[in-house]
């Protein structure tokens, strides 16, 4: 079979961090930053009614709130760029995909091998430097949008909308 798409992915931190931030839900983020507003906006009722001990009490469970999300996104991406480190020996994991006429393989740098139809993708996710695929309900591809050395971002994304017909697309 002809391969269509290679990409060269190096899971580094930014990209780790990219990918945990892009399939985390929106809800979430909405959530934590509407109720961190909230506790600031509390904050100030407080205090303007003399209430000085809990205003500083809100005030300080806003910001906590408001940022909780950020925080938990670095400390996830950092513990898994860790786990990665340790599975390969100490160095940074890179993903060989190709892109076949008809399915998808996947080599890591530590020599796994995966391989998935076009039909198994449910969702294809566009970040600022990213194209991420969701296969089934827990496994995703990650490719870097700069490091096609077969292909380019927009001709890959126009592919594979067309090679995986059902799968939703989402812009984050």
């Amino acid at each position: 079979m002809e391969t269509v798409f290679v990409n060269q992915t190096v899971l580094t931190k930014e990209v780790l961090y990219e990918y945990i931030k892009s399939i985390s839900k929106k809800k979430v983020q909405i959530i934590a930053a509407v109720a961190g507003i909230l506790f600031i906006l509390l904050a100030v009722v407080e205090y303007s009614h003399g209430k000085v001990s809990s205003s500083v009490l809100s005030l300080f469970l806003g910001i906590v709130i408001f940022i909780c999300p950020e925080f938990c996104f670095r400390f996830l991406a950092n513990r898994f760029y860790k786990q990665q480190l340790t599975l390969n020996g100490g160095k940074e994991m890179q993903k060989t995909t190709k892109f076949l006429e008809d399915r998808i393989e996947v080599v890591t740098s530590n020599k796994a091998e995966s391989s998935f139809q076009y039909e198994q993708i449910s969702h294809i996710i566009e970040t600022k430097n990213m194209i991420i695929l969701k296969v089934d309900r827990q496994i995703y591809i990650l490719l870097e949008k700069n490091n096609f050395s077969v292909g380019d971002s927009p001709s890959f994304l126009s592919f594979i909308r067309k090679a995986c017909g059902s799968a939703s697309m989402v812009k984050r």
